[in-house]
């Protein structure tokens, strides 16, 4: 149990709190919601200040705050475990893969379905990590600063006794970030700790490791497509946007007389529609707007063994304009004209029956006023989650 002193604000904005053995605690003021209760107090040398919370079915679940010296006004190598009821159950993002149940910050003990009492005290020398809603955990790729090129060894430890601690406790899986700073532990994570590669992106490489003996490998694999646009876009003069490329399969140098719609890869968190404007403005200068979506398809002989899904826009000239100037983007594009429709339907670089044969017959129907395509309709998310889809 525990009161927080009436004299305890401190200028920091953390707040003093006595607890049944005396011994005082500085916490930050946001750290502690109402209804909170100290259960014990442990002697951990202090970190940042993170707080980690689950909830399931109104249970009491045990988390823990620890706090930063270098910030508080004295220095105090004591952190709280306090275990509260959550009232407040919205999520503040979506809950795919790999989010923690909370994105507020981390834990080194973290509770799977049982009260603050109950859980073994070896979870307390575990990686920082956060829980994820499908039984797994997420390691904190901050605490991994500490393991410098002297210390792979002391990581491999680590590393090993929180597998272990984990799948003792139950958990499934394992998420580990390791980021550019850190990359002299990949090895060691791979090679003597049994995780394998997920995905890299610029900032850091992903490797997992799946715990469970019961269950085959439930963690979900890296992307498994990359998405594309083509933007069909008429003046009104009836000529379409048609651009030479300056390099790849369609460059101009060994295909002079190829014309083809202006083609693209959507970007993370882009939406298809935003992405065709952008590519078209990119490539040729000129400021479309969404109208619908003429077609779909989906492949499987993408570069690297990933699949592909192409979508074939419609647009319009932004500002209710008929026409529009053209301006070339030079590092890709070798030419870009309005041009005769048949110059792409008719094109002999594009086999009759093929893929794009088909999605050109779409493009005329759409010209003959025959088929409007699909709309794009912004809808909740659901579920719980915040935001639109």
């Amino acid at each position: 149990r525990a009161a927080a002193l009436s004299d305890g604000l401190c200028d920091h904005g953390y707040i003093r709190i006595s607890s049944s053995v005396s011994r005082p605690i500085l916490c930050s003021a946001k750290s502690f919601p109402p209804k909170c209760r100290i259960t014990r107090l442990i002697d951990r040398p202090p970190t940042r200040p993170t707080r980690h919370v689950d909830c399931f079915k109104g249970r009491f679940f045990t988390t823990r705050t620890r706090v930063d010296e270098r910030r508080l006004p004295i220095f105090h190598h004591s952190f709280a475990v306090a275990s509260w009821k959550a009232y407040n159950t919205k999520r503040a993002r979506s809950t795919l893969i790999p989010h923690a149940v909370e994105q507020s910050g981390a834990t080194e003990t973290s509770s799977i379905c049982t009260e603050a009492e109950s859980r073994p005290d070896t979870m307390d020398t575990t990686l920082l990590h956060s829980l994820d809603r499908y039984g797994g955990v997420i390691v904190d790729p901050l605490c991994l600063e500490k393991f410098d090129t002297a210390a792979e060894v002391l990581f491999v430890e680590k590393v090993t006794h929180s597998l272990t601690t984990w799948k003792a406790n139950g958990i499934r899986g394992v998420w580990l970030e390791i980021p550019t700073g850190s990359a002299h532990l990949i090895g060691p994570a791979v090679q003597q700790c049994g995780f394998t590669f997920h995905h890299a992106e610029k900032t850091h490489v992903m490797v997992t490791h799946w715990l469970s003996e019961n269950e085959l490998n439930g963690l979900p694999p890296n992307a498994s497509h990359q998405v594309g646009i083509g933007a069909f876009v008429v003046n009104g003069d009836g000529k379409v946007l048609l651009v030479q490329e300056k390099r790849g399969p369609a460059a101009s140098a060994s295909r002079p007389d190829f014309w083809k719609l202006p083609t693209g890869l959507v970007e993370q968190g882009e939406d298809v529609p935003d992405a065709a404007v952008r590519e078209v403005f990119e490539e040729t200068g000129v400021k479309c707007e969404f109208h619908s979506i003429l077609g779909i398809r989906h492949g499987h002989n993408a570069p690297f063994g990933k699949s592909d899904m192409f979508f074939l826009v419609s647009l319009r000239i932004a500002d209710g304009k008929t026409h529009h100037a053209i301006a070339v983007q030079e590092s890709e594009i070798a030419k870009a004209e309005w041009r005769d429709r048949n110059d792409a339907f008719e094109s002999q670089h594009i086999a009759k029956g093929s893929h794009m044969d088909h999605l050109y017959g779409l493009c005329r129907m759409h010209l003959g006023g025959t088929y409007r395509g699909m709309c794009l309709q912004n809808l909740p998310a659901g579920f719980g989650r915040d935001g639109t889809v």
